[in-house]
């Protein structure tokens, strides 16, 4: 205990200095140059497989191509991607989120009203001075239904970055259908609500009684609006228009007129891009072509990813990234906003979650997005009937032997449950590499993944070895393999069902709640079990253990492996208190406040890592920190809200929460059945019982820590019940330990 005072010392030290001379983060140089924001809504990777699209392949073959995850805080509508993205934060856009107008533009609000000037009305609303060429009418509104949110957002954050900076904004074009539609505007308006230079009336448009409402954009006026206003706009946000109102008319259209309507409004927006191409400065310029919504039709097929283009200055041909996804090919939706401010070196709000988009160097760029869309979709398909389907099994069969262990004494019925229980600690490691053998057939990868686990099952069950050392086989592999996955990138948990999922975009990275809980749990049991068979080589085994206890919370918790905050305060405090109790320590408070300590010195040590000497490019964890650093605590507690807000509505809703709650009340009946039961465990196996007694330690840090804790808590305690219950059977079968 001396020796861990000392290195705690040693560490606060260390961490204090650090953050003394901890350097300020610089901003990007200013560049000159005007960026380009074009959006063409409800567009899919599928679309852009036409090789009559010549500019807009040739911006890909010039510039990056990645996919955006599309999540919004509510729904996928057009108005809450739009808001979205103007926030750099999810957010929502309301059913006014289209509600913008040029100032002399006549507006009825409603039947019985006159047709007002939009800035007359903009004045009562606001009492703002109308200065700019576009007003949005609903800004109040937005705010308001985006406060109720548990998340911060600053409405029109990019917006009003830019006009603080000096950088002019102005935005042209109008999705206009049913009725007047420019959420275009929700990327370009300032805090007032309005936008310096723009165009987004139905002057933008022209008659064309052969398309849907009998209008579509006019490219030509589109452009000239552009290049006319060159000298006196930095930021343009251009709004095509044509793809959504073909999407808002194609329930009267049949399949073939949608196609034909389809090609031809691409064909318009690509001959807009390459005409407008020719203003373009490709080398001091930046153009992004965004496609904020997914179709109704690829959303049919779970494709809720759009496609990215981002060219220009400084943009090297390749697939496209973040440091808030850290995997080629896609990025999120919150990452627009500071990839435009950083292009002129402007410091991101912290209500502003997303990283700057980047290019990476690859080949075959078209194919190898295609590929990563194709395994979106069916990582997003096959996830939740796998996950269902294995909480399901665990559910029935914790209740079945909980049952069987209270009430039956039959030896036909409690020696087969008996013998079902490895089945549990083998599917963890099948679901981690499930896309080794995943196919697009969800019902031939589930022939697939029972054949699998029956086969290893057959294998583990022949070997003549006893119930620990299969426990520790099983369970060290799985520690393992999880591990080393990690520091490999993640290759298997990325397009496992027990990894995260990239179309909700709720973790990109590093080890997800699932894996965490079955990592802390694994690496527990196994090492109990071994310690119960090799009980008397433990002067060997513990400063291996240690060791391995060492290098899985540094994984755990470093930046660039892990990220998992969270997971390391389990880590430190489960496998602490494991440590302790394998050298025969009682664990006392003070052993406790120790190790809460240097759990605190690890965070704070890492995080300054991660701040300091990876700024640009580093992980949520460093940025948590700086807003710490910066003094910014009203951030920090909305983001300590958000965690508990999380765990909250998980608690309500998730299928985890099911397969805890039968956990529990299995382990409520072991405390009673069979008699006498816990007190053998102390005599018997009493190295077991220490692995069950950290293990419950580990659910409940993991629990109170994760902002997904149920489902942490409930991965976790996996390698409690079921080594648990089936020493319970055996017990009940009277068959010496």
């Amino acid at each position: 205990m001396k020796k861990l005072r000392r290195i705690i010392f040693a560490l606060l030290l260390t961490v204090i200095f650090l953050f003394m001379v901890t350097p300020g983060i610089s901003l990007a140089a200013e560049r000159e140059g005007k960026f380009y924001l074009i959006l063409i809504n409800y567009l899919s990777l599928e679309d852009l497989q036409n090789s009559k699209l010549t500019n807009i392949n040739k911006m890909i073959e010039n510039g990056g191509l990645g996919l955006m995850n599309t999540n919004t805080a509510g729904s996928r509508s057009a108005e809450n991607t739009y808001s979205t993205l103007g926030s750099g934060t999810r957010a929502l856009g309301t059913d006014y989120g289209g509600f913008a107008y040029n100032r002399e533009e006549t507006v009825s609000l409603s039947s019985n009203l006159s047709p007002l000037p939009a800035g007359d009305i903009y004045n009562v609303i606001s009492n703002q001075d109308k200065k700019g060429e576009v007003i949005h009418l609903a800004l109040p509104k937005i705010v308001l239904a985006n406060q109720q949110l548990t998340n911060k957002v600053k409405t029109a954050a990019l917006g009003t970055s830019l006009k603080n900076a000096g950088i002019r904004v102005g935005v042209f074009g109008n999705s206009d259908s049913f009725a007047r539609s420019r959420p275009a505007s929700l990327l370009a308006i300032d805090e007032q609500g309005q936008v310096a230079k723009g165009v987004v009336d139905s002057s933008i448009n022209m008659k064309d009684k052969a398309f849907p409402f009998g209008f579509h954009t006019d490219y030509d006026k589109l452009k000239n609006e552009v290049v006319k206003n060159h000298d006196k706009v930095d930021f343009f946000v251009i709004e095509t228009g044509d793809n959504s109102r073909l999407e808002d008319y194609k329930t009267f259209l049949t399949s073939e007129r949608y196609n034909q309507l389809k090609e031809l409004t691409l064909n318009r927006i690509d001959g807009f891009l390459g005409a407008l191409s020719n203003n373009i400065d490709w080398q001091k310029d930046r153009v992004m072509l965004v496609s904020p919504t997914p179709s109704s039709k690829a959303s049919t097929f779970n494709n809720l990813v759009t496609p990215l283009i981002y060219a220009g200055n400084s943009i090297h041909p390749g697939v496209l990234t973040s440091s808030s996804t850290r995997r080629q090919g896609i990025v999120a939706i919150t990452d627009i906003t500071p990839t435009v401010l950083s292009f002129w070196g402007i410091k991101q709000d912290p209500e502003i979650v997303g990283r700057p988009v980047f290019s990476q160097t690859a080949h075959n760029v078209f194919q190898q997005v295609k590929q990563l869309n194709q395994n979106l979709i069916i990582n997003y398909t096959h996830r939740p009937p796998v996950l269902k389907t294995f909480v399901i099994l665990q559910i029935i069969y914790i209740l079945l032997t909980a049952f069987s262990v209270y009430f039956l004494k039959s030896h036909r019925v409690l020696q087969p449950l008996q013998k079902l229980i490895v089945l549990f600690l083998i599917m963890p490691p099948v679901i981690l590499a499930y896309s080794i053998f995943r196919v697009e057939s969800l019902a031939l990868t589930l022939i697939y993944f029972a054949l699998i686990v029956a086969l290893i099952y057959l294998v583990i069950s022949k070997a003549n070895i006893s119930f620990y050392y299969k426990v520790a086989f099983l369970s060290l592999s799985t520690s393992a393999a999880i591990l080393i996955d990690t520091v490999l990138g993640s290759p298997l948990t990325i397009n496992s069902p027990l990894g995260y999922d990239a179309m909700n975009g709720a973790r990109y990275y590093g080890i997800g709640n699932e894996f965490a809980g079955i990592l802390e749990g694994s690496t527990i049991i196994g090492t109990a079990a071994l310690y119960q068979e090799l009980s008397k080589h433990r002067r060997i085994l513990l400063p291996v253990f240690l060791a391995y206890f060492a290098f899985m919370t540094y994984v755990s918790y470093a930046p660039g492996f892990g990220a998992d905050a969270g997971g390391l305060i389990t880590a430190v405090i489960a496998l602490g208190f494991f440590s302790l109790r394998l050298m025969d320590k009682r664990v006392s408070r003070r052993e406790l406040l120790y190790l809460l300590l240097l759990t605190l010195l690890l965070l704070g040590l890492g995080a300054f890592i991660d701040m300091t000497f990876n700024s640009l490019h580093g992980s949520h964890i460093g940025q948590a920190f700086s807003l710490l650093v910066q003094g910014n605590y009203a951030e920090i507690g909305n983001i300590i809200y958000r965690k508990i807000a999380m765990n909250i509505k998980l608690m309500n809703y998730s299928i985890w929460t099911k397969v805890l709650l039968a956990s529990l009340a299995a382990l409520g009946v072991l405390l009673y059945k069979p008699v006498g039961f816990f007190k053998q465990l102390t005599d018997s196996v009493p190295n077991m019982k220490k692995g069950f007694e950290a293990i419950f330690v580990a659910s409940l840090v993991g629990f109170l820590v994760n902002d997904s804790g149920i489902v942490q808590a409930a991965t976790t305690f996996i390698y409690l019940i079921f080594p648990l219950l089936y020493l319970s059977l055996q017990d009940k079968l009277n068959r010496p330990w």
